[in-house]
């Protein structure tokens, strides 16, 4: 039976939602907006600059705050060259690209995109703009009962007096106005005057302007319901941490450099987790900051003191060829799942590592602690049992059928012996090969002195489940103690397992020992940690170590320095508590993946299934046992 077409074409798309949904996705808030706003005036400052004028540089921001820290109106302007009728017409184009990115310049505003969502996101936008003496004005909006997003462009005025154009804003000759009634009620929360300062100066996509010696940004705030009808202007200007340069140079990140620059503060910063936190590197392509990562260091004590810049031109390299995918499409920041981030991520990490242990032992803060014997007797216990546990969540035997869900390595952990190279493999569901259009995955190690034997390799058909695709490589190293992560990439789908090269005992017919506590078990040393500040419990360290910090709040009163205190009940409890979550943490990491900002529900429940497991485990050796049997 054949069909006859009675209708085809292109899909029919709701183009005024579309565009709406994308403007919430990109701006969740009114310090979005900031954000978006100053680096487009920054931007029309750099291409006056990069054409030899020598503007102002100056940029100011003015937000209205009522009771209940809502804002009503945001106002930003600058004194750049402004837009005729025409260029501010494919500015308010969706997805229009009028920053001069694509023609090579150094700015930010590459995907067209920052002004139109900023105002769709949090309601009624005009724009006016000044150019050559003639001033143009546009009108966006979305309009919730048809549900389309609208415009309005009208016919330019020009020959204004000084008087009628500083009635618009403008205080130059030239430059943009854009004024913001915030009708969104959802996003117009700011915060009051004593922060909203240091939330602007500090932000990480802003500190390059901030503190740019070419440019002068102001804010201007305004508590109108407040007693006093307070108002302020201040310029905004940041001010790197003090501390030392502790590392600088040009590294190779796949087919281009990469320039890495890392400073020490003399205080502890705050965690880049917030965004105004100045620990942590700026990631930076062609002048646009995109990130500001610690890269896995984020919770420990003394990464906190450390900041720098990446500046990596392959980012920019790979949006004007077309690969829009090396960076996040909501702005939130880099796509770590690209392999050109992938493989700069495992670099900074590197560096970083080296630096903070360095850190450390120039603190002595890795010094060895004496713990008595019943209690090493106990953690060594402990440590078998969580690896033993770990072992059946991990272990290395071929997945049965419909048991492969995403693209992963086997085992998460591999103890490698030195003499004997270890095999692993790959394996992915069929429809994922094809949605990447491809069968060859490629291969690399975060370590030098891990080597993979094939960098590459073709994923065939798996005889025990027919939807699935495996494939197998070879790791090997000779130097004992030492660890690497092997990261496979599929297209643009990443999978990774830990490998240690650990002298392993020889079996016939099975060249592996399972993971013990005293050698290559994934749990096998629980010691306390007396790092400054700690922003947690406890630390996963490669290798197996679960640093337990005793001057978090509350840990080393109820523990002890050197965990006395744990003939008490309580004191057991706050352990076994802290040993349930480090267990539960790392293991739900290795199963779910680490990038877990795409996949909180499975990444949440893996973490509960976990502790529920874990409990019982630990709770019957750390509450139960008699440290007087355990002596000897």
């Amino acid at each position: 039976m054949e069909f006859t077409i009675a209708q085809s074409g292109q899909l029919p798309v709701n183009q005024g939602r579309l565009v709406k949904s994308l403007a919430d996705s990109t701006v969740r808030g009114v310090m979005d907006a900031v954000v978006e706003l100053v680096t487009n005036c920054d931007d029309s400052y750099v291409r006056q600059e990069q054409e030899g004028e020598n503007p102002s540089g100056r940029i100011d921001i003015y937000i209205d705050r009522v009771t209940g820290g809502h804002c009503k109106e945001l106002k930003i302007t600058d004194e750049a060259s402004g837009m005729d009728y025409q260029t501010l017409g494919r500015a308010i184009e969706f997805s229009g690209e009028t920053s001069g990115f694509k023609e090579g310049r150094s700015v930010r505003g590459f995907f067209g995109r920052g002004l139109k969502e900023s105002i769709l996101a949090l309601g009624i936008g005009t724009i006016y703009t000044l150019k050559d003496g003639v001033l143009s004005r546009a009108v966006i909006c979305y309009d919730e009962k048809i549900k389309e997003s609208k415009y309005e462009l009208s016919v330019p005025i020009q020959n204004l007096s000084k008087e009628e154009l500083l009635g618009y804003g403008f205080l130059g000759d030239s430059g943009t106005v854009v004024q913001i009634n915030i009708t969104n009620q959802k996003k117009d929360h700011i915060l009051g005057r004593f922060h909203i300062e240091d939330q602007i100066v500090n932000h990480y996509a802003l500190r390059d302007i901030n503190s740019s010696p070419k440019r002068n940004v102001f804010l201007h705030f305004s508590d109108v319901d407040s007693k006093d009808k307070f108002k302020s202007s201040i310029p905004m200007k940041y001010k790197f941490p003090e501390g030392k340069l502790v590392f600088e140079g040009d590294e190779k990140v796949i087919d281009t450099v990469v320039h890495i620059k890392i400073s020490e503060s003399t205080e502890q910063l705050q965690t880049p987790k917030n965004s105004t936190g100045q620990a942590g590197l700026l990631i930076k392509t062609e002048g646009s900051v995109l990130d500001n990562q610690l890269f896995g260091f984020e919770t420990d004590p003394n990464g906190l003191f450390f900041f720098g810049e990446v500046i990596a031109p392959g980012i920019a390299k790979a949006i004007r060829a077309g690969d829009e995918s090396v960076v996040d499409f909501n702005r939130s920041g880099l796509s770590w799942n690209h392999p050109y981030n992938k493989s700069l991520e495992e670099l900074c990490k590197e560096k970083l590592g080296k630096l903070i242990q360095t850190r450390k032992e120039r603190l002595r803060l890795e010094k060895k602690v004496e713990l008595s014997e019943p209690i090493n007797n106990l953690f060594s216990k402990l440590c078998k049992e969580l690896s033993d546990l770990a072992k059946d969540e991990l272990e290395d035997k071929e997945p049965g059928p419909g048991e492969v869900k995403n693209f992963v390595i086997k085992p998460l952990f591999a103890n490698v012996d030195p003499k004997t190279p270890r095999t692993l493999s790959v394996y992915s569901p069929k429809y994922l090969a094809e949605d990447e259009n491809t069968k060859i995955v490629k291969i690399i190690s975060s370590n030098a002195n891990i080597k993979v034997l094939s960098d590459s390799i073709t994923l065939e058909e798996y005889k025990r489940d027919q939807n699935v695709l495996k494939g197998t490589f070879k790791v090997a190293g000779e130097n004992v103690g030492e660890v690497a992560q092997i990261t496979a990439s599929l297209g643009g789908v990443t999978a990774s397992a830990e490998v240690r090269i650990h002298e392993l005992g020889h079996r016939p017919g099975n060249p592996y020992t399972p993971p013990t506590s005293s050698g290559g078990g994934v749990f096998r040393k629980i010691e306390p940690a007396y790092d400054e500040a700690p922003i947690q419990r406890f630390q996963y360290v490669p290798g197996g170590t679960i640093r337990i910090f005793i001057k978090f709040p509350g840990v080393g009163d109820i523990l002890g320095e050197n965990f006395e205190s744990i003939e008490s009940q309580d004191a057991r409890i706050v352990l076994s508590e802290i040993v349930i979550e480090a267990f539960s943490r790392h293991i739900s990491r290795q199963r779910v993946g680490k990038y877990i900002e795409e996949q909180i529900d499975p990444f949440t429940s893996e973490m509960d299934r976990l502790r529920k497991k874990a409990t019982k485990t630990v709770y019957n050796i750390l509450l139960k046992a008699d440290l007087k049997e355990l002596i000897g």
